[in-house]
């Protein structure tokens, strides 16, 4: 009797360690903005379906983007209908590059995720209030899952599990000292020009 459940308690936890396991894979969703005239890439993981619908707008469009539905397994309590924002800006200011809107809702374990992502190539997507939370783009791969609040600014909680990633490429900007060496080096190349005229006789 003993043998049997012991067998018993191994048979258990070795089903058990699988389904831990499942339930800590985050569903993820990044996407990539490529260069001006492309658009951008979509990778999409952990979710029950491993290819949401995924519908990609013209890059010069207001709307562009990437529309993720999915499904996933989760800890947190049921939620309802819940919206909520995530704001990039450009570097040195409060101007919007690129903001991600995010639709879900937790039913009994399980959350559904509608995403939709918009560049502001080609388009004005104008300045961000100084209440709402926003993180500044550096051209790599960011975390945007903290940073989610409702249109009041209200931070809001993403269901437990999900990660929301996105990359934007941002427009090198040469540093003062690039522009002090440029400002100074053509009068400096004008000047050298003159001196080295051969003299007439």
């Amino acid at each position: 009797m003993k043998r049997q459940l012991i067998l018993l308690w191994v048979v258990t936890l070795m089903l058990a360690v699988p389904m831990a396991y499942a339930n800590s894979i985050p569903a993820t969703i990044n996407v990539i903005e490529g260069p001006e005239g492309t658009l951008p890439t979509v990778f999409v993981s952990g979710f029950d379906i491993q290819t949401p619908d995924i519908a990609i707008a013209d890059p010069e469009d207001v709307a562009i983007g990437s529309l993720q539905v999915g499904e996933f397994h989760t800890s947190s309590s049921d939620t309802g209908l819940s919206i909520g924002y995530a704001f990039m800006l450009e570097p040195g200011s409060r101007e919007i590059s690129d903001f991600v809107t995010l639709v879900f809702d937790v039913t009994g374990g399980e959350a559904s995720v509608v995403e939709f992502f918009a560049s502001d190539k080609g388009n004005n997507l104008g300045v961000l209030g100084a209440g709402f939370p926003a993180i500044v783009e550096n051209g790599k791969l960011q975390d945007l899952s903290g940073i989610f609040a409702n249109a009041a600014g209200v931070p809001v909680a993403l269901p437990q599990g999900l990660v929301i990633g996105a990359q934007s490429p941002i427009s090198e900007v040469p540093e003062p000292a690039t522009w002090l060496l440029l400002v100074t080096g053509i009068p400096g190349l004008v000047a050298s020009r003159r001196w080295c005229r051969p003299r007439e006789v």
